[in-house]
This record gives C-alpha cells, sequence and structure tokens, in this order.
C-alpha cells in the first residue's frame, strides 16, 4: 500500500487509476505466495520440480502492472521471438550458405542466476525515459527482494535469483538477458547471429523441425516424446464448441508449421488417432476436420462481435434455445447498424473438479504444529518444554 501511496503522489495529475488499480484491488483478502512442488516422473531418478503459487497473493496485483509497463520494451531487443509463428515469418528472409551450420542452445536456471542488483542497474538503463521509471523500479526491486512463501505451517524468503512465480519474471528475465546478448554478446560477432544442439541438416526449435533441403529452409511440427496428449475426454462435461476450437486452432497451426503436405498429413492423421484414444466418435470427428481443412485454406477474416457470457451448463438449455429466448435474429438484423459484425453466445467455464480436489493452498491440521508450538512458547517466555 505504501507503494501505491508513493504512485498516487508522484503521478497525481497523470495517472490512469483504472490502470494502477490492480495493485491494490483485493488486497485485504490477499495471502502469501504457496510452495508445492510436481514430481517429474519422466526422469530416471525421481525429483521433484519446485513451484511457487502466486495466485491470489499480496504482490501479484504488483507483479501484473509491473509485468504490463515492461512487455512493450520486449521487442526492442533483437533476439526477441514472441513464437513460432513470428520464426515462421522471418524463415524464408534467411539467407541459407552451403557451409552454414543449424544451431541450438538453452540457458540452464537463468532465473536463479539473475543477480538482482546487476538486474536493477540495467532496467535503470532500458527504463531511461520512461516516465514510471522510478515506480517500475522500486517496484521491481519489491517484488525481487520479498517473495516471501508458505510452505506447511514455515514462511520463508527467496534469497537470490529471480522470484518464483511472479507474473513478471518471464518478462524480466527475457529484458536481461536480452540486454546482455545486445551489449556484451553480438558485437563480439561480425555476422547477425540466427538463433536455432548443432547439425548441418536439422535442429528443434520451439514446436518446429527446422530442415534444410536442397538449399532451402523447410519446416514440420516437432512434438516431444514426452507429450501424453491429454485432450478433454469424450466423456467430459466441458462446452460442445471447445473440441471445435480444438481441432480447427490444430489443424491451422499444422497447416502453417508444415511445409510437406506429406508432413501436414501425417501430423493431422496422428490428432485424429489421438482423439480417439481420448473416446471421441469417428462419426463425431469427421465433420469437424472436414471443417478445419476448409477453415486452414480460407483466409483470416477479422469480425467484430458482441459477445452474450453464459455459464455453461450440460444440462441447461441448448444454444438454439439460448438464441432463441435472447431473439439474436432480431439483435443481428441491426448489428450492422452499430458497426457489429453478429452477436454470439459464449460459455463460461464453470468449476471442475481440479479446483475443488486439488487446490494450490495446504490445509493443515487443526492439532497444534511444531512452529505454532514454538510461537506459543516464546510469546508466554518459555522453552519449549515449558520452562521460563
Amino acid at each position: 500500500m505504501n507503494f501505491y501511496t508513493q504512485i498516487a503522489k508522484r503521478h497525481a495529475y497523470d495517472i490512469d487509476w483504472g490502470d494502477t488499480r490492480v495493485i491494490v484491488i483485493g488486497l485485504e483478502t490477499k495471502r502469501l505466495n504457496r510452495f508445492y512442488g510436481l514430481a517429474k516422473i519422466h526422469k530416471p531418478v525421481l525429483c521433484i520440480r519446485p513451484i511457487i503459487s502466486n495466485s491470489g497473493t499480496v504482490l501479484q496485483g504488483l507483479s501484473k502492472w509491473l509485468d504490463f509497463k515492461l512487455r512493450k520494451y520486449l521487442k526492442t531487443t533483437s533476439t526477441f521471438l514472441q513464437d513460432s509463428d513470428q520464426l515462421l515469418r522471418e524463415l524464408p528472409d534467411v539467407d541459407l550458405q552451403p557451409n552454414d551450420t543449424l544451431i541450438t542452445f538453452d540457458v540452464v536456471s537463468l532465473y536463479t542466476n539473475i543477480p538482482i542488483t546487476q538486474a536493477l542497474l540495467i532496467f535503470a538503463k532500458i527504463l531511461a525515459r520512461d516516465r514510471w521509471k522510478v515506480a517500475i523500479l522500486q517496484g521491481l526491486e519489491l517484488i525481487l527482494r520479498s517473495n516471501y512463501f508458505e510452505f506447511g505451517d514455515l514462511r520463508w524468503l527467496q534469497l537470490t535469483g529471480t522470484a518464483m512465480g511472479t507474473p513478471v519474471a518471464p518478462t524480466f528475465a527475457s529484458l536481461y538477458l536480452g540486454f546482455i546478448e545486445d551489449t556484451k554478446i553480438k558485437p563480439l560477432f561480425q555476422k547477425e547471429l540466427v538463433y536455432f544442439k548443432s547439425d548441418r541438416t536439422e535442429v528443434a526449435f520451439l514446436d518446429l523441425r527446422i530442415m534444410r533441403m536442397n538449399g532451402n529452409i523447410t519446416t514440420a511440427t516437432h512434438q516431444k516424446a514426452l507429450n501424453l496428449y491429454l485432450y478433454l475426454p469424450a466423456a467430459s462435461a466441458h462446452p460442445p464448441g471447445m473440441l471445435k476450437g480444438l481441432i480447427i486452432g490444430l489443424v491451422k497451426k499444422y497447416k502453417r508449421q508444415n511445409s510437406s503436405p506429406a508432413d501436414f498429413a501425417a501430423v493431422y492423421q496422428l490428432l485424429h488417432r489421438r482423439l480417439r484414444d481420448r473416446g471421441y466418435a469417428h462419426e463425431t470427428l469427421l465433420p469437424l476436420f472436414k471443417l478445419a481443412l476448409e477453415s486452414s485454406s480460407a483466409p483470416n477474416q477479422t469480425q467484430r462481435q458482441v459477445l452474450f457470457k453464459v455459464m455453461y451448463d450440460p444440462n441447461g438449455p441448448s444454444r438454439a434455445t439460448l438464441r432463441h429466448l435472447l431473439k439474436f435474429d432480431e439483435l443481428n438484423a441491426h448489428a450492422k447498424a452499430i458497426h457489429v459484425d453478429r452477436f454470439t453466445i459464449c460459455y463460461l467455464k464453470p468449476p471442475t473438479l481440479k479446483t475443488k480436489l486439488c487446490p494450490t493452498s495446504l490445509n493443515l491440521d487443526h492439532a497444534p504444529t511444531p512452529a505454532s508450538r514454538l510461537a506459543q512458547h516464546r510469546s508466554l517466555g518459555t522453552d519449549a518444554g515449558g520452562k521460563p
């Protein structure tokens, strides 16, 4: 709250209160971060992936605000790549020479190895002309040096590296590494680097296989061997439109990613087989796949829609009934007059068994814990054995 008060004083005349309200909204109901671990069952030796859940916590709003303010700087770094679609757009412009080698590399444990003091000095340079510079730097220092979290009945503080689990962490780490690449790494090379394990003919990068063939670069979909393809099962009570959206979205992506029609057909057929394995009937999938193929070949058209959001109930009225009750035909007849292409009903996701049975918070026993007993003895001026 003190941070928010300082922002209000410094930017009293030009502050966007709607923009900054996310910092303090519902602050009195927020809690500390929670620590838990996910088992890495695919590893030779069983271990856990440590995770700090930031959802619904005291500093989540501030971290989201910082992420919003910093995202625009990502595109100023020469090595920033938004996704594989951007890579597909840029690959045709790469002048591939016969002696060129395709290379990929990864940064190991980036978050935990970023020195915070040095990083804040770098961000002072990145934000040199930003009117929110002081507020952003103060907010970053608060987030990075105050990553308190709970595990069991104890509270902990992360001492080194980027604050884990906080929304601004990916943007913070990307900007830090981008600055290092632009100022320290790239000047050492005469030519521009194309960031692609070293191979003369093929590498995997993001969800793409990038190959050189007859002097040209071609691409195909890359899928990890450990991917379980756990699509929504057929018995799920999710809205039926989710299956349609899943198929159309994936088919369109596969169409963009695969230079060869044979590669596209192979991954397309794999998707059909994997959905059959999840319980969907061929008769259900066939029309959706036909529609997806037609959509993947048609030009993209942007529609201006007004969405009516309704909580989905598998036992509730159908979409057609809702359209009739809401008089959608009459609404759509007047849509053009208000510069809208159409009115659409969209379903909201209801609570699921996962949200009920697998919350990220830890339900502690009501019996006194070692930590609570120690705190009680300290407050009474006695040791753990009850002696003063």
